[in-house]
């Protein structure tokens, strides 16, 4: 049985994983969903409704030895 918690997947026996459900679940750890496809499917169902916002871009900054120069 392969389990998750978002970041890793490990895997260990059914029997484990039954004998100590509160601790996995604590812990946040689920059984994985083999069912790729529909997940993916529903991924893009929920990005289809969401506006994209374009990313302004950064100010750059002067650095000290040129500050001191406009100075004088």
């Amino acid at each position: 049985m392969k389990l998750t918690n978002g970041k890793k997947i490990i895997e260990r026996t059914e029997d484990d994983y039954k004998k100590n459900l509160n601790t996995w679940t604590f812990r946040g750890w689920k059984p994985v969903d083999d069912n790729v496809k529909e997940n993916i499917k529903e991924v893009d169902q929920t990005f289809e409704n969401e506006t994209v916002v374009p990313i302004k871009p950064k100010k750059k900054k002067a650095k000290k030895n040129e500050k001191l120069t406009k100075i004088y």
